[in-house]
């Protein structure tokens, strides 16, 4: 005996020589003796397809009796909380037969297909009313109560063939899915691969009309795949899966049921992909997944899904497709301990084979959308960190991002007149020029599917702030620079070196040298805003100038007034009189005694800038002649006119010091010394020295 696992169920099989535990001789591919079928209608009764050996099986209403032969077909109605058997039937002849599929139509009437040896299978009325020999396949119409086989009909070839799948449009014309080896006839306008081994047949709702029927694989009249899944959508389009390979070759050895299975083989090899296949190699041993356009009017998508070295397949069952397209499938994968089927969005403990037998398999599952369409978007920030963002502020972009299923290509309008076509979900950002409120447009398109086309919509509010903000400006060096913003709720301003900071919306500030100042603003609608303001400094000049007074000690000095330029300014001179010049150099004779304000005047465009200076001019009167000691009142003292402090030191003929005083105070009578000539030295404060002779008389 032989134990593996898979799907969840622990099968033990094994040679046996009891009727109960015969092969059938239907069943063609590994697991088909576990097909089986069941629905629900619009009320959730549910309906099973499937078949039994037991000549006593509980049968409820007409078909009470065992056809005979190895297997019956059983067609089973129960109530919804599956509480009891509504009604119950056998469904075939003399000789063996199954039942693997089941549709309703609009009046719970019951489509039924499988695959027989009988050739008096019951209600035969439609197109084909002989039986083939061999296998041949069938599919009947059961009303509503299961007493009577409204119509029946053989499908197929002199070899071997057998309806797996049968489904009905919404004109309740009928679809057959299966498998054949005999030459299939091809009818109508139709895709299909010459001596394909799987058959897709439409005939009318009464069974008697074929209304196209077709074939495809890799040729040699013999089956590729075990179909385990089929669809017709709402468009008529066709949708089907299937796997091949190792596991349906076998003969013995592995799996339930396992000797003298008969299996007809198969792989996967030579099956046609699509350009955009999700896999588009094989290991031969894979599932094979196909789309064909109406009516199987044309090719439109084929992948294979497995991995590079286990044998993908199925323990028997039916798996679905919903009307979209997408099909939900449980498979044995993994074989031989490995873990390489395709692991998309899995969670990390769950993408790899956990199977606790050495060697084993383990159930996996996939979902695959194959046809359906849907547009969905999301606006977010240019960063993708505020998903659902739908109001920013004039002129910040504003990123797209594609949540559509399907497509193959994209159309962005964006409401203001922009389109972009793109051919991924990747996402778009777009800038707005002008503030106001747009419509944005999102259209998938893919013509596989029904719609062709699916549309998404949002609505994007582009904020005018509405604020205002101080341009640059320029001060002079020294002066102040009034910042301001209005039209915000919130404001944080920052100098370019971060020494200055305010939230008010008008600041003053006063820099030294030119400076930057940003400034981050928040409006009403709370949308951040930024702008900087450079504060241009013009330097204050150097305004040190020199006064120079020449004295010749008998006469009014000249004034000399030097500065150093600046090109970025001009200069004026202001003597105090009445007199102005713009030499850098400049020589003035003041033609009065008196004190003077000498300014100098540097000034441009925008600054203005003076230095004034205090100066005394005056003419310096030392007499030559005294005469002391004569009584008279009269130049009998040594008297020097002067408006500023005077040194003196006077000296005889000899070089004798006979009088110094720093600070001379007209007082010397030169009482202590002889008549004669005597020679004098007069340094005037800040002004000049003067040495001369001096006459005294007595």
């Amino acid at each position: 005996m032989q134990n593996r696992e898979c799907d969840g169920i622990n099968f033990i099989s094994g040679e046996s020589d009891t009727r109960g535990m015969e092969p059938s001789p239907l069943a063609r591919n590994y697991g088909d003796q576990f097909r089986s079928d069941i629905i629900t209608d619009s009320e959730d009764n549910v309906y099973i397809a499937s078949n039994t050996r037991s000549s006593d099986f509980p049968i409820a209403g007409t078909g009470t009796a065992y056809g005979g032969g190895l297997l019956d077909a059983l067609l089973v109605k129960l109530k919804p909380d599956l509480s009891a058997i509504t009604w119950s039937r056998f469904l075939g002849g003399s000789d063996t037969d199954a039942a693997y599929s089941l549709k309703l139509d609009q009046k719970n009437n019951i489509f039924i297909a499988g695959g027989t040896e009988s050739n008096d299978f019951p209600g035969i009325n439609g197109l084909k009313s002989t039986y083939s020999g061999g296998i041949d396949g069938w599919v009947a119409m059961i009303d509503a109560s299961g007493n009577n086989v409204v119509n029946a009909t053989y499908i197929g070839t002199n070899a071997y063939d057998q309806a797996y799948f049968v489904d009905i449009n919404s004109d309740e014309e009928v679809y057959l899915f299966g498998q054949t080896q005999g030459n299939y006839p091809v009818q109508g306008n139709v895709f299909n691969e010459d001596n394909g081994g799987q058959f897709i047949h439409k005939l009318s709702n009464d069974l008697k009309t074929t209304l196209f029927s077709t074939v495809f694989g890799s040729g040699g009249n013999s089956p590729d795949i075990s179909p385990t899944a089929f669809l017709v959508n709402e468009c008529n389009n066709l949708f089907l899966a299937g796997w091949g390979g190792r596991v349906n070759a076998e003969t013995s050895g592995f799996g339930p049921f396992a000797v003298d299975r008969n299996l007809i083989g198969g792989d996967t090899f030579g099956l046609r992909v699509s350009d955009n296949a999700f896999q588009s190699t094989t290991s031969g041993s894979d599932f094979y997944l196909m789309v064909l356009d109406e009516d199987a009017s044309g090719f439109l998508y084929g992948t294979f899904l497995g991995g590079t070295e286990s044998a993908t397949h199925v323990d028997g069952g039916t798996s679905r497709f919903d009307k979209r397209g997408i099909v939900y499938h449980a498979v044995c994968a993994g074989c031989g301990g490995h873990s390489d089927f395709p692991s998309v969005n899995a969670p990390a403990e769950h993408d790899s084979n956990n199977s606790q037998t050495n060697g084993g398999c383990n159930n996996a599952a996939f979902k695959f959308d194959l046809a359906s369409l849907s547009a969905g978007l999301q606006t977010n920030s240019v960063a993708l960190d505020n998903p659902g963002l739908s109001e920013i502020c004039f002129p910040d972009p504003i990123a797209f991002e594609n949540l559509s299923n399907g497509g193959e290509t994209y159309l962005w309008d964006f409401g203001d007149g922009t389109t972009v076509q793109t051919n991924d979900t990747t996402a778009v950002i777009h800038q707005y020029q002008e503030p106001g409120v747009y419509h944005v447009t999102l259209t998938a398109v893919n013509e596989e599917t029904c719609k062709g086309t699916d549309i998404a919509t949002t609505i994007v509010t582009v904020h005018d702030p509405q604020f205002e903000v101080v341009d640059d400006g320029t001060i002079c060096e020294g002066t102040n620079y009034q910042l301001f913003a209005t039209g915000v709720t919130e404001y944080l301003w920052v100098s370019q070196d971060s020494t200055f900071t305010s939230s008010s919306p008008n600041p003053l500030v006063s820099p030294t040298e030119t400076t930057q100042y940003f400034v981050n603003l928040v409006t009403r609608a709370g949308c951040g805003l930024t702008d900087s303001i450079l504060v241009t400094v013009i330097p204050q000049p150097s305004l040190n100038y020199d006064i120079i007074k020449s004295h010749d000690c008998w006469s009014r000095p000249q004034v000399r007034l030097t500065y150093t330029e600046d090109s970025i300014y001009t200069y004026q001179w202001d003597l105090g009189d009445g007199t102005t010049g713009t030499e850098n150099n400049f020589t003035h004779n003041y033609e009065e005694d008196g004190t003077y304000q000498v300014s100098l005047i540097a000034n441009n465009s925008f600054c203005n800038y003076k230095e004034t200076q205090t100066i005394t001019v005056f003419t310096l009167k030392i007499p030559n002649v005294f005469t002391p000691g004569n009584n008279d009142e009269v130049n009998d003292v040594f008297q020097i006119q002067s408006q500023l402090p005077v040194s003196l030191k006077v000296i005889n003929r000899w070089g004798r010091v006979v009088f110094e005083e720093d600070d001379y105070q007209n007082n010397w009578t030169a009482a202590e010394v002889s008549p004669g000539v005597y020679y004098y030295q007069a340094e005037i404060e800040r002004e000049a020295t003067c040495k001369g002779w001096l006459h005294i008389l007595k």
